[in-house]
């Protein structure tokens, strides 16, 4: 199976788009237009009688004069279920790259790759966007898709609070745990923030640190969680397992850290992919436990992990087994958790559900976890290891 995809993509593509693509499709469009080889484009590499050839870059863009120009979509391209709702969304960035350093993500290589690579919109630019999308596409939902929505100046945050304020439209945003106080919360909740996304990837925290380089301590989590939870913004959390090196100890801490922080209403689980130009997948291929050769989409991803590591660290069984397990032991009393551990059908756990989480938090007053997010996630699992 492997095989035959590789082959197949080997027979697919035949160019690709090298670093920013706003530029490059920019110029192929031009060279198309008047008649010339657009595969001479600079930031395209392209095969040529079976040799590959490799086009200059392009430089960076400016964020601050691109508009992305959606008006060739159909409108349905837009719907997108939210809060159990299917949404007009539109999805835009504030700024683009990410001033972290974390091993398992690609966006620290854009640094080296160019040193100016992370950008930040002006207040004003991001305006103009925004004005933009409610006059052609009348939206009733904002994606941003920064990185970490949080990670810049904090007056710039409150400014773009302030602007939000302006449309009167819910949005969502994904950011980092450690950056929230209770002035910004306030200021997103009043300026229509509907969710916020935090990852928490591993519950151990030494190897957050070592290995992950996300050198943040349980107490700061638990204590920012608190603030969190008394925002009345509802919020979900991510996880990793499957990492290079991890246990199923370690597993289970990182559950118990997602039970301490509590008012969560869903959890995103992945299995780790070694992604190429990340710290994390150089470890792997150093350690023995990953073919450098590997690439994301070869079939691997099909059946869980693309680690072949030695016991005591997780198999790949072990992988695919508490993947689909994960969210159950976060959200069910103890008690369950041996059923939940044989259990060869999960489907007995929705039944209760809502007695065991909802209802928890409803009496403890926190009724926007109840009312407004039942539907966004729930116990089921897809082929390639991310319970939803």
């Amino acid at each position: 199976m492997i095989e035959n995809l590789n082959f197949f993509l080997r027979l697919i593509i035949n160019v690709i788009c090298r670093y920013e693509g706003e530029l490059v499709l920019r110029d192929v469009i031009k060279k198309f237009n008047e008649g010339k080889d657009w595969k001479r484009t600079h930031g395209l590499w392209y095969k040529n009688n079976g040799k590959i050839v490799k086009n200059p870059r392009q430089p960076l863009c400016n964020i601050n004069d691109v508009i992305p120009d959606f008006r060739l979509y159909d409108s349905v391209r837009f719907n997108r279920p939210i809060g159990g709702k299917v949404r007009t969304t539109i999805q835009f960035e504030t700024y683009r790259g990410c001033p972290y350093s974390c091993t398992f993500c690609n966006s620290p290589m854009t640094r080296t790759m160019d040193k100016n690579y992370l950008r930040r919109k002006k207040i004003d630019q991001v305006e103009k966007e925004l004005d933009y999308y409610v006059k052609n596409f009348d939206p009733k939902f904002w994606f941003i898709t920064d990185d970490s929505f949080l990670a810049r100046p904090k007056n710039e945050n409150f400014e773009l609070c302030d602007l939000f304020k302006k449309y009167k439209i819910p949005w969502w945003c994904n950011t980092r745990l450690e950056n929230i106080d209770e002035s910004i919360l306030r200021s997103m909740k009043e300026s229509y923030c509907d969710r916020i996304q935090f990852g928490i990837e591993c519950g151990n925290e030494n190897y957050r640190k070592d290995v992950l380089q996300r050198p943040i301590k349980d107490e700061v989590y638990l204590e920012k969680a608190k603030i969190l939870n008394d925002s009345g913004i509802p919020y979900g959390l991510n996880a990793i397992i499957g990492l290079p090196g991890e246990t199923r100890e370690m597993v289970f801490e990182t559950i118990e850290l997602i039970r301490q922080i509590e008012g969560y209403d869903g959890i995103g689980v992945s299995i780790f992919i070694p992604y190429r130009g990340t710290k994390l997948r150089e470890y792997a291929v150093e350690k023995g436990w990953l073919d450098k050769n590997w690439i994301s989409g070869s079939g691997y991803l099909l059946g869980g992990s693309a680690l072949n590591m030695p016991k005591p660290y997780l198999q790949n069984d072990e992988i695919w087994h508490l993947s689909e397990r994960f969210k159950h032991y976060c959200y069910f009393d103890k008690k369950y958790w041996d059923q939940i551990d044989k259990a060869e059908n999960l489907d007995w756990f929705e039944s209760i559900y809502n007695k065991e989480f909802y209802t928890k938090y409803a009496a403890d007053g926190k009724t926007h976890i109840e009312n407004r997010y039942q539907s966004i996630y729930t116990f089921s699992s897809d082929k390639y290891g991310v319970i939803h």
